[in-house]
């Protein structure tokens, strides 16, 4: 087992090092700012810090993406379906944060720090009508390596303006884009006009890996869009240093 000490020194290098050939973040990272976003398909990212911390949302279970069994310090559950509170394939030994209650009629009240990660929970629901059809949902947000990141998980409605005033300031937003089970792609157009981010990652849309969901694919979310960029990669990063002023839409490629 490696001690620690030497586990933080080889993350910090390795995280220095991909930041240095992936984007222009370098100096950022060597000073503590700075975050790895992994894509492993449909509403699963990890986040990671320069620390170390690392962050699981919405595992999944029971799809045609490889399996997980990744090791986490903390893991956010948007709402209890399973192909996003697969718990069971995460290693290590995790804090696991529901953003439901367990008999999934209300919302935990959630705003916590852990190690230097700080989350805050909001509620939203799962369809048009407050729940009814589909359940809750929780809109999460991870303060983490200098950047707030907001993950929607299976938001379903467009929250009323009111609503979304009441979100701190977004630098990275997570959004759904594939329709049916989720906001359309025009819904998250509206979404992202109102909190405006510096960058956008869609997410819970068709691959080869959602399998027979009837989801809609990216290309129907991208069309006519000009500030996209396409990364030839499962893994980003990005610091506060080097966001984009205007909103920019990121693709990463599931793992």
């Amino acid at each position: 087992m490696l001690s620690d000490t030497l586990y933080i020194y080889l993350f910090s290098l390795s995280f220095v090092l991909s930041v240095a050939f992936l984007s222009p973040t370098a100096d950022a990272a060597e000073r503590g700012k700075g975050v790895q976003i992994h894509y492993f398909g449909h509403a699963c990212f990890m986040l990671k810090n320069l620390s170390g911390t690392s962050v699981l949302i919405d595992p999944y279970t029971g799809l045609d993406y490889p399996p997980l069994k990744v090791e986490a310090d903390i893991v956010l559950i948007t709402h209890e379906h399973f192909d996003h509170n697969a718990v069971g394939d995460v290693t290590g030994n995790p804090v696991v944060i529901h953003g439901l209650t367990k008999d999934g009629k209300g919302w935990n009240a959630i705003d916590k720090s852990f190690k230097d990660v700080h989350i805050l929970a909001f509620p939203s629901y799962h369809d048009r009508n407050k729940g009814a059809d589909r359940g809750k949902n929780t809109i999460f947000l991870i303060h983490i390596g200098g950047l707030s990141i907001a993950h929607l998980g299976d938001i379903g409605y467009v929250p009323t303006k009111e609503e979304l005033k009441k979100l701190p300031p977004i630098d990275i937003l997570l959004i759904p884009v594939g329709g049916f089970y989720t906001i359309e792609p025009e819904e998250a157009d509206e979404i992202a006009a109102h909190i405006n981010p510096r960058i956008l990652i869609p997410m819970h849309y068709k691959t080869k890996g959602s399998g027979k969901l009837p989801i809609k694919p990216l290309d129907v979310f991208l069309k006519g869009k000009k500030n996209v960029e396409e990364v030839n990669s499962a893994v980003y990063v990005v610091s506060p240093e080097v966001l984009p002023k205007k909103m920019k839409i990121v693709v990463l490629q599931p793992r």
